[in-house]
């Protein structure tokens, strides 16, 4: 073979160099085409309130009552479901007396939320109400 007839792909080295660079991540560079400038955005200071219905909305998510992005089903996690809830749970009871009413009043709620849509779900799936096939 010739050396003129070798063809060599040099786009690799490129892709290295921008690595090394710290050019964004393709997630990132995703994020940025969607509209979402993960670099400047303004986060609100943490607090209780956005901590519980941050795991709220984790454990309504692993019990499948969130649809992706794209509208598609999640399917239950019941595990994941029940944890979250007993952490929620366990949070509730660590903080017992330290908390405003407000906080108390959300986490309570919560709390009795979740568990009566776990106890929901499990009976579906148990009895097979609400099955696709």
């Amino acid at each position: 073979m010739d050396s003129q007839d070798k063809k060599v792909d040099s786009s690799w080295k490129e892709q290295v160099k921008q690595e090394k660079s710290g050019t964004p991540a393709e997630e990132e560079r995703d994020d940025a085409s969607e509209g979402r400038d993960t670099a400047n955005r303004a986060l609100p200071p943490p607090d209780l309130s956005a901590l519980v219905t941050g795991m709220a909305l984790q454990t309504l998510v692993a019990l499948g009552e969130v649809k992706t992005r794209e509208g598609e089903d999640v399917p239950p996690d019941l595990p994941q479901a029940k944890h979250l809830i007993d952490t929620l749970d366990m949070l509730k009871k660590k903080t017992e007396g330290n908390l405003t009413p407000e906080e108390q009043a959300q986490l309570l709620e919560w709390c009795y939320r979740l568990h009566m849509a776990y106890a929901e779900k499990v009976q579906r799936l148990t009895t097979g109400e609400g099955e696709t096939t």
